[in-house]
């Protein structure tokens, strides 16, 4: 578990550091949020967005939450991860909301 943890933590930074360059960057392409169907995988891509965005928080140093629909340009998703999609890209909701 600790060396999932650490790999996820290691993409991240890998990811962060990709977006800080993207956002300096003229010729950056878009950040696309894809989310994948089914039931328990959900709620895990959900836990893993959650983390991605208080990493992005913290790379900020924003003392408030960054939500989704904030940092991607195009939120995606098939079955139920389109409809988080909906939820978390065009109605706004905190991503927080859904682990509760």
């Amino acid at each position: 578990m600790v060396d999932m943890v650490s790999s996820l933590l290691a993409f991240l930074d890998i990811l962060l550091i990709t977006g800080d360059q993207a956002a300096t960057s003229k010729t950056a392409g878009a950040r696309i949020l894809c989310l994948d169907d089914g039931g328990v995988r959900s709620y895990s891509s959900l836990l893993i967005l959650c983390t991605l965005m208080r990493a992005v928080a913290l790379r900020a140093a924003s003392d408030r939450p960054v939500e989704p629909w904030q940092h991607f340009d195009l939120i995606c998703g098939s079955g139920s991860g389109g409809l988080l999609a909906l939820l978390l890209g065009r109605l706004r909701m905190v991503c927080v909301a859904f682990v509760k």
